[in-house]
């Protein structure tokens, strides 16, 4: 799933429930840098959070940096598969 992420590091149309379950990676990616965050036991939307805050890792607040210099980003949510 793409959202894109506003310079403030808010989901500009936001996709709601999809959001809400745990993922596999996140990458965003800003006009000069990506990061990767992996499943930490946290849902989609907690983490984009976590960013925003730009509180919690010291690689939390380099990208939440990146997006406000970029005047945004792109975010590229992969969720697990689903087992049967």
């Amino acid at each position: 799933m793409e959202i894109f992420l506003t310079k403030q590091a808010a989901i500009r149309n936001d996709p709601g429930p999809p959001l809400n379950k745990p993922y596999e990676t996140i990458t965003i990616v800003t006009s000069s840098e990506k990061f990767v965050f992996t499943g930490e036991g946290n849902t989609a939307r907690g983490k984009l959070d976590i960013v925003r805050g730009g509180k919690a890792t010291s690689k939390d607040k380099r990208c939440y940096e990146a997006i406000k210099a970029a005047g945004g980003a792109k975010a590229t949510v992969v969720f697990p598969a689903k087992t049967a």
